[in-house]
């Protein structure tokens, strides 16, 4: 009895694991103004919870087929991860950083740079930092964002604070507040 207590509870607490990689009810929205929201193609979220959803249906059916997982935890691990690949979940960029779902956002200090893979986007850590993987459908319509985050990422150090200024030929807000012109202007 107690293992099947303990087994039930691992198997909802990895759940709630794999939720939280794109909800986290503690989050605050993202504090700056929006300038850009991706949505997550379904794609996409397959590319995100696929591998960690598979594992734990995997888990729970063997669990569920030895007598370790009840059927109610197996009835809503299918329900939620049934759920979590049909919420929209989209990408948030702002003028300091990025965020996934209703997570907290991530500043573009955070990152040296951008890595375009055949799944998505690969943004690097600086200095043996935690890097961050944007999950895109593999769509043409993506290049256009791969511009954007290379933008706001070299844009941060430079810095930019807003991507239509990041032209050399219009003036820009830098981040201490103050305007300046283009440059030889």
């Amino acid at each position: 009895m107690a293992i099947t207590v303990v087994s039930n509870l691992a198997v909802l607490v990895a759940l709630l694991l794999l939720v939280s990689r794109v909800f986290r009810p503690g989050a605050r929205p993202t504090p700056s103004r929006v300038i850009h929201r991706e949505p997550l193609s379904l794609l996409g979220r397959l590319r995100l919870s696929g591998v960690p959803g598979g594992l734990l249906l995997i888990a729970t059916v063997l669990g569920w087929w030895s007598g370790l997982v009840s059927p109610v935890s197996f009835g809503l691990v299918g329900f939620g991860l049934a759920a979590l690949l049909a919420l929209p979940v989209a990408y948030t960029l702002t003028p300091r950083g990025i965020a996934l779902g209703r997570t907290p956002p991530r500043r573009w200090t955070e990152f040296g740079g951008v890595g375009r893979q055949q799944w998505g986007v690969r943004l690097q850590g600086v200095a043996g930092g935690r890097g961050m993987t944007v999950w895109l459908s593999g769509d043409r319509g993506d290049d256009d964002f791969v511009l954007l985050l290379r933008k706001l990422v070299r844009g941060s150090y430079q810095g930019w604070v807003d991507p239509a200024a990041a032209d050399a030929t219009q003036p820009a807000m830098f981040a201490d507040g103050m305007q300046r012109g283009a440059v030889g202007a």
